[in-house]
């Protein structure tokens, strides 16, 4: 999902036995990617707060990343122009210079 290989990564989630999908670290998996081939980014981007482990967060923050490149990208396409105000909220960042460092990089 971090590397946005969407279809590679829901042909390793049928390839795993159907008990496997009862553990809540790959219960959580699966629900991040089906926000994600939702569109759901908001939720994806939310799930960071739920992570069922420690270790998830470092592939939150990889992931995050993932998903404000694909927001960034269609609002690139979808608006002509777009206030600060609103680049942060559509991209959840809590602040104008979280913002600021990511339109940088």
């Amino acid at each position: 999902l971090v590397q946005n290989r969407i279809a590679e990564f829901h042909t390793e989630l049928e390839l795993l036995p159907p008990n496997a999908l009862e553990n809540p670290c790959i219960k959580h998996a699966v629900e991040l990617e089906q926000s994600f081939m939702e569109g759901a980014y908001n939720s994806v981007l939310i799930a960071r707060q739920t992570v069922p482990h420690e270790t998830y967060v470092y592939f939150m923050d990889l992931l995050a990343k993932t998903v404000r490149e694909e927001i960034a990208g269609c609002s690139e396409k979808a608006y002509e122009s777009l206030s600060v105000a609103d680049a942060k909220k559509i991209l959840m960042f809590s602040s104008d210079e979280e913002l600021s460092t990511y339109i940088e990089e």
